[in-house]
């Protein structure tokens, strides 16, 4: 399962991202497309949560 979450575009339009795969226990904090379609959450959820994919053993990809 793809889980893709976004956060609210600061001052200058940038925003993070990050996507998980649950099936390959992989994250990625790298987006190529322009528009994503997941779910936009406030930049301290997106650091736990990412906090939590490591903690789980998940490991880096950003060739997504």
């Amino acid at each position: 399962m793809l889980l893709e979450f976004k956060t609210k575009r600061n001052t200058y339009g940038h925003r993070n991202y990050l996507r998980i795969d649950t099936e390959k226990k992989e994250y990625s904090t790298f987006c190529r497309r322009i528009v994503v379609d997941g779910a936009e959450i406030k930049a301290t959820d997106m650091k736990s949560i990412l906090a939590q994919a490591k903690a789980d053993g998940y490991t880096e990809n950003d060739n997504y």
